[in-house]
């Protein structure tokens, strides 16, 4: 699979509104980044559920190869890039691998961010099948 260059942007045709939200949280987070946010008790069930599915999925070797590939690509990305990076794997590869990513790149911050973003404003339902 052909990768996109690390500086493009998130596809805006695929979801436009994906990258103002992504650029908002980011500052938002880096602004209160001393403070603990809370999630909506609503927020942290779907938070935990995510966890608690990528704790259960296995992946084949492959497939974790090309994970520790992609989290080495990014992985010295500005928050920000990681995070559309991120965005963009969950559209091509889906939810759960680009969270496995976010966790192979043991950047605990990033990794609560791009939770906390999937569980914000119904974000995980774009690439989650009800």
């Amino acid at each position: 699979m052909a990768e996109e260059p690390v500086n493009q942007e998130l596809n805006k045709k695929e979801s436009p509104e994906l990258a103002p939200k992504i650029e908002e949280i980011v500052e938002r987070e880096e602004k209160i980044e001393a403070v603990e946010k809370k999630l909506s008790p609503e927020e942290e069930l779907i938070k935990q559920k995510i966890q608690e599915e990528l704790a259960e999925l296995k992946f084949t070797s492959a497939e974790e190869k090309e994970i520790k590939e992609k989290a080495k690509k990014i992985k010295g990305l500005g928050q920000e890039e990681k995070l559309k990076k991120l965005f963009q794997i969950a559209q091509k590869e889906g939810l759960f691998f680009a969270v496995k990513v976010a966790k192979e790149m043991k950047d605990e911050y990033l990794l609560d961010m791009f939770h906390d973003l999937l569980a914000r404003d119904g974000f995980y339902k774009k690439f989650i099948k009800q």
